[in-house]
């Protein structure tokens, strides 16, 4: 009777372990199928912490996320905490990469396309017809007016050769290779040929002398005013073609290796977004 009594007390207690170790391992698989419970920023998804708290950027209340991901660290975060986090997702995929950089520019002149109107003789300017920027003139418009006593010698000694070649030149050819010269030179001083034939059909010298507008262009600078004695070679008017312009930009070391000459550029000038929003090749 005492050995049965021990048996059963046995077999009861054998009946509990199992019992207790069943009901562990039921309670540690539900734990591990539970997902943890994360706390994370909205603003800053990059925060997680196992307790809940403020972000240590924002300051702000963090919320609680869902851990649910295979791996650690893996987050399933709500739409609105992905508005919130301004997260966006993007599969990866093959191809270029590439990217825009807006730089700030200004226009420029060409400069091959610049020239210079300067003063052919030492004098004093009399009269500028042209006495603002931003005009466009024509190759042959009169331009200024100078007072030379340096012209106005080269005009006597022309009228001299010519005379000497009218009435000697039959015996002495040399009289006409000196109206030549003198010709020559006055043309050098800047004069037209209109004007040294009016100057042989006349005969009247004039130390006032109107010169007349090399080439054609648009007047970006006026660089002389009325009464001012200037010097042989002395910058007079600035002019330039407009048909093509330069844009001069900057860009941080950094930027250069990624610029190349012929790479498209995009223009865009305020105010004449349709003329020259166009794109233009990097030379």
């Amino acid at each position: 009777m005492k050995k049965l009594r021990n048996s059963m007390l046995y077999l009861l207690a054998f009946l509990v372990v199992v019992t207790l170790g069943a009901c562990s391992h039921e309670e540690e698989g539900h734990a591990e199928s539970e997902p943890t419970t994360t706390y994370t920023c909205p603003m800053h998804p990059q925060i997680v912490q196992n307790e809940p708290g403020t972000c240590p950027i924002c300051f702000m209340d963090l919320v609680p996320v869902s851990q649910s991901g295979e791996n650690e660290g893996e987050l399933m975060l709500s739409d609105s905490q992905i508005a919130l986090g301004n997260i966006a997702v993007k599969r990866v995929k093959y191809g270029d990469v590439g990217g825009n950089t807006i730089l700030t520019g200004q226009l420029v002149l060409d400069e091959t396309q610049t020239d210079i109107v300067s003063s052919r003789a030492t004098g004093r300017v009399e009269r500028l017809y042209i006495k603002e920027t931003g005009q466009s003139i024509s190759k042959g418009q009169p331009l200024y007016e100078l007072y030379s006593e340096e012209l106005l010698t080269l005009q006597r000694e022309y009228l001299l050769a010519l005379r000497q070649n009218q009435e000697l030149g039959k015996e002495n050819p040399r009289f006409a290779s000196f109206l030549g010269a003198a010709r020559e030179k006055l043309l050098l001083y800047g004069l037209t040929q209109a004007q040294v034939r009016k100057l042989a059909s006349t005969g009247d010298v004039d130390a006032r002398v109107t010169f007349l507008s090399p080439v054609s262009g648009v007047v970006t600078e006026v660089a002389a005013a009325e009464g001012q004695y200037v010097a042989e070679g002395g910058a007079l008017y600035r002019l330039a073609k407009l048909g093509s312009v330069w844009v001069e930009a900057e860009l941080y070391p950094q930027e250069i290796a990624g610029v190349r000459v012929g790479d498209t550029v995009r223009v865009t000038v305020q105010g004449l977004l349709k003329v020259l929003s166009q794109p233009r090749s990097l030379s």
